[in-house]
């Protein structure tokens, strides 16, 4: 299962955790399953687990995501997204 790490900048990570539990439905959307997420002030840190990486990119770079993360008031240029490819069992 792809996992998929989003940094952002926010302009109010408190009013941001709020407004980004919202999105249940869209995340659904994409075939996300789990959501872990740290809040350290205005940065924001999500680990998505997805159950198919290439709906859920198509999603991501949809209006719909963009049309919530700027009710969420996340800076979008700030935003970085890594897929986690690798694996270790130590």
């Amino acid at each position: 299962m792809p996992k998929i790490i989003v940094d952002a900048d926010v302009a109010n990570g408190a009013e941001w955790e709020g407004l980004f539990r919202t999105h249940g439905d869209l995340f659904r959307n994409q075939t996300v399953t789990e959501v872990n997420y740290s809040i350290d002030g205005n940065h924001v840190t999500c680990c998505f687990n997805a159950e198919d990486l290439d709906t859920y990119m198509r999603y991501f770079e949809s209006d719909a995501t963009a049309e919530a993360m700027l009710a969420d008031g996340v800076d979008r240029d700030s935003v970085t997204v890594r897929v986690l490819d690798k694996n270790f069992t130590p």
